[in-house]
């Protein structure tokens, strides 16, 4: 399955799944935006169902951990306060061998779904060339 062929049925079905959760990372990230870096989260309900796609662009010199930052401490408290998940995603140039970066970032948002008591379904590097999806939090799964 790629984004281009997306269940038709995608607005009732979880995004625990992950071939699933990497197109819909895939289809909210438009390749330019990858190259220019951004964040982005799917808001999911509390059956881990999408409901909103949220992309931050243009994250200038603050980079992609500040960036994460400043979008999730303003909607997981509300995500939060519902029982709802959200599924991540770092848009950004290159391969999809990972970097320093990308494992700073992945930590970050870990450290701030625990500490909002939120469920994250998925953390993905959106390449041009291809959509990765890092390790679940281990502390969660425990």
């Amino acid at each position: 399955m790629s984004y281009l062929d997306l269940p038709s049925d995608l607005s009732t079905r979880s995004l625990t799944d992950t071939t699933l959760a990497a197109d819909v990372i895939d289809l909210i990230l438009e390749p330019d935006e990858r190259e220019r870096g951004c964040v982005a989260a799917m808001l999911c309900d509390a059956d881990d169902i999408g409901v909103q796609p949220l992309v931050l662009g243009d994250l200038g010199p603050e980079g992609p951990v500040t960036g994460a930052r400043r979008l999730l401490d303003h909607v997981l408290p509300e995500l939060a306060a519902v029982g709802g998940s959200v599924l991540l995603g770092l848009g950004r140039p290159g391969g999809v061998v990972l970097t320093d970066g990308d494992r700073a970032w992945h930590q970050s948002v870990l450290d701030l779904c625990r500490a909002h008591d939120v469920r994250l379904l998925g953390a993905y590097i959106a390449t041009p060339a291809a959509v990765r999806e890092l390790p679940p939090d281990l502390l969660a799964a425990s």
